[in-house]
């Protein structure tokens, strides 16, 4: 859907830039020729590339920075050539249809390159998630990997937790089962 929007626009945007060109292969000045296809192509040109920043080349790069210039130049040179009517005249043009463009960008979706659309999730939802998942651990049995003086650690499926007891020693290679958890620990008596 991008690529069928953006090339007709883009090839419309650069044809006024691409007479302009031909007509003016090497010219001394671009200030210096008195054709309304000057300021026109210069425009057309910037917005071109601005265009070709935002759909094609991903970033904040070069192109769209020279298509800024090139469209601030191209506006400058349409006021002083041309007076401040036609100058106006060309700057309410140029945001308009810049407007319109981002706004048809917008609605495409080409702002997606733009914005990381990973949310991530609050504090209280993944506490829930962790919640949930120690919930799940609750009458599970496995076996004590180091003493629980009153802490310590065990294996329950090839995972290890550390859990405490509620205060009596039980020895390693025990058969514990967690019967309770707090904020921090799990808690564990002998099965």
């Amino acid at each position: 859907m991008k690529k069928l929007f953006v090339i007709p626009v883009l090839l419309i945007l650069l044809f006024p830039a691409a007479i302009w060109l031909v007509s003016n292969v090497v010219p001394t000045q671009i200030s210096s020729t008195n054709s309304w296809l000057g300021a026109w192509a210069l425009i057309s040109l910037g917005i071109a590339l601005i265009m070709a920043e935002v759909f094609i080349v991903p970033g904040f790069n070069v192109v769209g920075i020279i298509g800024f210039i090139l469209t601030l130049f191209g506006i400058g040179l349409s006021f002083e050539q041309y007076g401040t009517f036609w100058g106006t005249i060309s700057l309410v043009g140029t945001v308009t249809f810049s407007s319109i463009i981002l706004y048809m960008a917008w609605k495409m979706g080409a702002w997606h390159q733009f914005v990381n659309n990973t949310v991530l999730p609050s504090l209280e939802e993944r506490n829930a998630d962790v919640n949930v998942r120690r919930t799940l651990q609750l009458g599970k049995s496995g076996i004590a990997v180091t003493p629980l003086r009153p802490e310590g650690v065990i294996e329950i499926g090839g995972e290890r937790l550390e859990v405490r007891t509620k205060g009596e020693y039980i020895a390693a290679g025990s058969n514990v089962k967690i019967v309770a958890m707090d904020t921090q620990k799990f808690v564990v008596k002998l099965a």
